[in-house]
């Protein structure tokens, strides 16, 4: 996992119990993005919030809706990219 202190998310998508976190990300190729999808929960033993990469039944629409802001936000940032990559030219 990326460390989030030096690289954070560009930006946090939040839907319900549901997250996604858009990570920016660079190479030889270029920039590109990555989404992580999670699902925070509260641990009833400890009461210690946690996350989880498995949904249940009644998370699966709050993931849908977070996928597709992610998709948008996505490609929102990669206009914004192309746009600097013009005007630095």
């Amino acid at each position: 996992m990326t460390d989030q202190t030096s690289n954070p998310p560009v930006d946090r998508i939040k839907v319900g119990n549901i997250t996604a976190s858009i990570w920016r990300n660079e190479s030889d190729n270029g920039r590109w993005y990555s989404v992580v999808i999670e699902r925070t929960f509260k641990d009833e033993a400890t009461g210690d919030y946690k996350v989880s990469k498995s949904y249940r039944h009644g998370d699966l629409p709050f993931l849908g809706k977070a996928a597709a802001y992610a998709f948008d936000r996505v490609r929102e940032l990669k206009a914004a990219d192309r746009a600097e990559t013009r005007n630095v030219v």
